[in-house]
């Protein structure tokens, strides 16, 4: 990192936007921002680099919940994907790392973002593809790996983070396009996020899946398929997820 340009640090969550994939009701929307301050929140305010901003970025249908709920001052809720906000930065650089409301970064993320950011004066992306999938069923993580998951970091300077055409188009796309796969992007440390598989994930809703208990059996057939990548003591996985923020009353 060029120590001689200035850079601001921000994690990019989305809540409750107005897309169509995620459920419409006022009881989704509370229910996910109290998982969001039991969670995800709780894992960024465990960070070791806690210099960044939080942008939480919400729809307008139910802006009459979202604007009125108590939230920590470092989290700042817009409806308008930030613009303004980014039109009042004035650093060389944005640093925007995205995770869903519902997931988790480890203590180290952060610090592992500031230390390997690439300043080029183009857009730049870094990416988590390894790391953790927690059932809170079952108590088990679960290694896991993709190509472009949604846990990326997207760099851009002023002259494209202030041109809110250029950088809509170029920041605000689906984690599949945000860059994962190009040969430039930088891939950052190992098991750095967690995805949280519980009874309200977007995707699992959609399509009818929700965890269910599984028995006895049925986790030592999953510990013959995976062996290694599968976590099944409850010891091992409190001290796994400590690092990520979580503490006793996260497995109640």
């Amino acid at each position: 990192m060029s120590l001689n340009k200035t850079v601001e640090f921000i994690v990019q969550i989305y809540l409750d936007m107005d897309f169509p994939q995620l459920p419409q009701s006022e009881d989704w929307v509370k229910e996910r921002l109290e998982f969001f301050q039991r969670y995800t929140l709780r894992s960024l305010q465990n960070q070791t680099f806690p210099d960044f901003r939080i942008f939480l970025l919400c729809g307008k249908t139910f802006k009459h919940i979202t604007s009125k709920w108590s939230l920590p001052s470092k989290v700042e809720v817009v409806y308008d994907n930030g613009r303004q906000k980014y039109q009042e930065i004035d650093t060389d650089y944005v640093s925007i790392t995205r995770i869903d409301s519902d997931d988790l970064y480890h203590k180290w993320a952060m610090e592992n973002v500031r230390d390997n950011l690439i300043l080029s004066g183009q857009r730049e992306c870094l990416i988590f593809r390894v790391g953790w999938s927690w059932d809170i069923v079952n108590t088990y993580l679960l290694y896991r790996e993709r190509p472009s998951p949604p846990f990326y970091t997207h760099i851009f300077p002023k002259t494209m983070y202030r041109n809110w055409q250029q950088f809509h188009a170029e920041h605000f796309v689906g984690h599949g396009k945000a860059g994962g796969r190009l040969p430039g992007t930088k891939i950052l440390q190992k098991f750095r996020h967690c995805v949280i598989k519980h009874d309200a994930n977007c995707g699992a809703v959609n399509k009818g899946l929700f965890p269910t208990r599984l028995s006895p059996e049925a986790l030592v057939t999953m510990k013959k398929k995976f062996g290694d990548k599968i976590i099944l003591d409850p010891t091992e996985v409190k001290n796994i997820l400590s690092g990520f923020g979580m503490t006793e009353d996260n497995f109640q």
